[in-house]
């Protein structure tokens, strides 16, 4: 499986300014190959050498596809360097970079966005730029990434751009209920629900970046495809694999306090005439991740869907894994 890489060439320029002072600048020329290999992340190699190097270029990505370029300094306050957004018709791309060691960030954005940010000045100013549900596609996540350019370094630098979303993924489920007066009952009128589930996430805060808003916070509301799935049926006895996928940002929390509750998969269903909810907490999730869940029902469930299952209610087998769920598709710009 190939990762797509930025590759460019590094070439000193020198100027005059208005005040007639000569300075020296790096012009770096970019050529942008983005690959998904199976969703979960891209490569971009970025040659901090001076030496010049061939240049690649192909271009054959769909019109949405959109990434910006920041180079800061690498000390505080982080004063930005350089900016473009790089456009699937805009190759080779063409960018200046002062000398000294650099952070390079690179953050998507979507073609039918008025998204505009030239605001930004220092690396701070991006703690204020969001990612949306709303902006979300699956096939085609919003991808984040930074990485450090070290002065006169000759080996490739290589910015992990990642999807800022979190795929939970329930594999399979069965109802084996244990006790009177439920004893081999199934659950009816199944729907898988996602609470308090971050919405809104701030990619360029911190090296993770930080959820800013959430959405069925305490409780079930939104109908979004990417929280909710109806339709799954009866669960019994037997194994059902329902091949369900459900998306959100990722929420750090490893303790749960009032103020930060854990995100949590919940079933839904009815038992008879009993209306219930298997609330499964979700600790620690980390962007571009996959959390694949096989679940057994053992006994009736919660009132509450925001009331975590207690044990011997259900069992979950849970892994963390990559998000690996589709064949790689390439975007290059």
């Amino acid at each position: 499986m190939k990762k797509g890489s930025i590759q460019g060439r590094i070439i000193l320029h020198a100027t005059i300014d208005f005040f007639g002072n000569i300075s020296r600048r790096r012009s770096v020329a970019l050529s942008v190959l983005i690959q998904f290999p199976a969703l979960l992340s891209s490569c971009v190699d970025i040659y901090p050498e001076s030496a010049a190097r061939e240049i690649i270029v192909t271009t054959k990505s769909s019109a949405d596809g959109l990434l910006d370029l920041f180079f800061f300094d690498a000390s505080e306050p982080f004063f930005l360097d350089s900016y473009q957004r790089i456009t699937p018709d805009a190759s080779p791309v063409y960018g200046l970079s002062g000398a000294g060691r650099k952070l390079a960030v690179a953050i998507s954005a979507r073609g039918e966005d008025i998204y505009d940010r030239s605001y930004v000045r220092a690396l701070g100013d991006l703690s204020s730029d969001i990612f949306s549900l709303s902006r979300e596609r699956p096939v085609n996540p919003l991808l984040f990434g930074s990485v450090y350019l070290e002065e006169g370094r000759t080996r490739t630098v290589t910015l992990q751009l990642k999807p800022a979303l979190c795929c939970i993924r329930v594999r399979s489920l069965c109802c084996n209920f244990r006790e009177r007066p439920y004893l081999g009952k199934s659950l009816e009128n199944v729907k898988l629900w996602l609470v308090n589930a971050v919405s809104e996430f701030a990619p360029a805060d911190g090296a993770e970046g930080r959820p800013v808003s959430w959405e069925n916070y305490g409780c079930l509301g939104s109908d979004s495809p990417l929280l909710c799935q109806d339709g799954i049926g009866t669960v019994g006895i037997e194994r059902i694999y329902p091949d369900v996928s459900l998306y959100c940002y990722p929420n750090p929390v490893d303790d749960e306090t009032p103020g930060s509750p854990f995100t949590r998969l919940v079933v839904e269903g009815n038992v008879g005439a009993v209306h219930c909810y298997y609330p499964i907490n979700l600790e620690g999730m980390m962007p571009g991740k996959a959390y694949d869940l096989d679940i057994t029902l053992l006994r009736i469930g919660t009132s509450d869907p925001d009331l975590p299952a207690v044990t011997g209610q259900i069992i979950t087998e849970y892994s963390t894994v990559p998000w690996n769920e589709k064949e790689p598709h390439t975007e290059i710009f």
